[in-house]
């Protein structure tokens, strides 16, 4: 099959779940043609959740992400499986796409976004699915140390594109924690799922993180941004060495290609 008719295929199923999944799907419709203008339209799933996304922007590529790739499955979780309250750590939480589907599915979701815009997209996500007690945001940036650090800003429409480490073009200050503090402040006991869309500092960050920690995790998810352009020519920036940190660390872990790199790790069942 050509590469031409692949990509015709997977339109037309993108199309069939699209119209399936969101009752108002014109609005989706005029969004990837362009006909809408900028400032917000309001996706309402026959479900019942609403997402405010902004036009001419990455979000709706985050919601094909979320809800049509699948990039970041839910379906394998025992606590899911179980009908059973579970927990997740959202760091890269952008406009809130995944802590609502995960909340929508029974989490309770501690988001992590750094960037003014679409952390207030965040927060108007969480508001309009009556979500406050259920998904818990922060407007701060994880990284291998606390303190301040400079988040540079993608020109165009990628509002997921912003990293602290493609150092480019316009930049502002965020507030930065490391990951076991920000585990600790909130209380969590537990991460049944960690999931991590964060522009290449993945890296930093979970070199960072202490081994006792990685205990309390039973599942990861990962965006991985391996590109040398982003995280440098170190070996330890790749995927696969991911892979090989956390199966010391007790988990079993795999690489996948879905519309991008991801790296899917589940902690080992002890026999």
């Amino acid at each position: 099959m050509s590469q031409q008719l692949k990509e015709l295929f997977e339109k037309a199923s993108i199309a069939g779940k699209m119209i399936g999944t969101i009752k108002n799907w014109s609005a989706y419709v005029d969004d990837y043609f362009g006909r809408l203008d900028t400032g917000e339209v309001e996706f309402r799933f026959r479900n019942g959740l609403i997402y405010k996304i902004r036009p001419r922007t990455s979000d709706r590529s985050v919601i094909n992400e979320i809800w049509f790739h699948h990039c970041y499955p839910l379906s394998k979780l025992s606590s899911i499986q179980q009908g059973k309250p579970w927990t997740t750590i959202d760091l890269g939480a952008n406009i809130g796409i995944y802590s609502v589907y995960a909340a929508f599915h029974g989490a309770t979701v501690y988001a992590f976004e750094p960037h003014p815009g679409n952390f207030a997209q965040l927060e108007k996500n969480i508001a309009i699915n009556r979500m406050n007690d259920r998904i818990h945001p922060r407007q701060v940036a994880m990284s291998d140390k606390a303190g301040e650090l400079e988040l540079y800003l993608v020109e165009g429409d990628n509002e997921g594109g912003h990293s602290v480490v493609f150092k480019k073009g316009k930049s502002i200050k965020v507030p930065a924690v490391q990951f076991a503090d920000a585990f600790h402040e909130a209380n969590i006991d537990a991460c049944d799922l960690l999931k991590v869309d964060v522009e290449g500092a993945e890296f930093n960050i979970f070199y960072s993180v202490p081994g006792d920690l990685w205990g309390r995790v039973n599942h990861i998810i990962v965006e991985v941004h391996e590109s040398i352009s982003w995280v440098g020519t170190n070996e330890r920036n790749t995927g696969a060495a991911l892979v090989e940190m956390l199966d010391s660390k007790g988990f079993d872990a795999r690489l996948v290609l879905n519309h991008g790199l991801y790296l899917f790790a589940s902690r080992k069942i002890a026999s």
